[in-house]
C-alpha cells in the first residue's frame, strides 16, 4: 500500500466524537466548588438559580473557570453572598455567544478572515457576497 486512495484510508479511520462537558456544567461548577472549598457547601457559596444562569451561558471548562472566578471576585468586592444571578448578569459579556466571539474561539480572528476573503479559490467570494448581520439576541439573521 505504497500511495493509498482516499477511500483506503477512509476505511481505516475512526472517528471520535468529542463532545466535552456538553450538559454537564452544572455539575461541574459543583466539582469546582467543592474542590475549592471542600467545608463550605457550594449552594452556600452560589445559589440555585445563578448556578443554573452561569451552566446555561458558559460552555467550555476554561470559560467556566475564568467567569466563576470573575463572579466570586466580584461577589467579594461587593460583599455579596451567596452569590445572586444579578451579580452573575453584572459579571458576565452580554455578547459572549455573538458571531464575534463565537469565530474568536474557533481560531478566526479579523486578520484571517480578511485573507480568507481576498482568495477567491478559498471560497472567499462566498464572504464578500455575503452581508453577515448579528440579530437582537446575538444570532445571525
Amino acid at each position: 500500500m505504497r500511495r493509498p486512495a482516499r477511500e483506503e484510508i477512509g476505511a481505516r479511520t475512526t472517528v471520535l466524537e468529542l463532545e466535552g462537558i456538553q450538559g454537564q456544567q452544572r455539575r461541574y461548577i459543583t466539582w469546582l466548588l467543592e474542590q475549592c472549598a471542600a467545608a463550605v457547601d457550594p449552594m452556600d457559596i452560589v445559589t440555585p438559580e445563578a448556578l443554573d444562569l452561569l451552566a446555561e451561558r458558559l460552555i467550555t471548562p476554561l470559560q467556566i473557570q475564568y467567569y466563576l472566578t470573575r463572579v466570586l471576585e466580584q461577589a467579594y468586592r461587593f460583599g455579596e453572598k451567596p452569590v445572586t444571578p444579578a451579580l452573575v448578569h453584572a459579571t458576565l459579556v452580554p455578547d459572549m455567544h455573538a458571531l464575534e466571539p463565537t469565530l474568536t474561539r474557533y481560531g478566526y480572528n479579523v486578520t484571517a478572515l480578511s485573507e480568507f476573503a481576498q482568495h477567491p479559490s478559498s471560497g472567499g467570494a462566498c464572504l464578500s457576497a455575503w452581508t453577515i448581520t448579528a440579530g437582537p439576541d446575538g444570532g445571525v439573521a
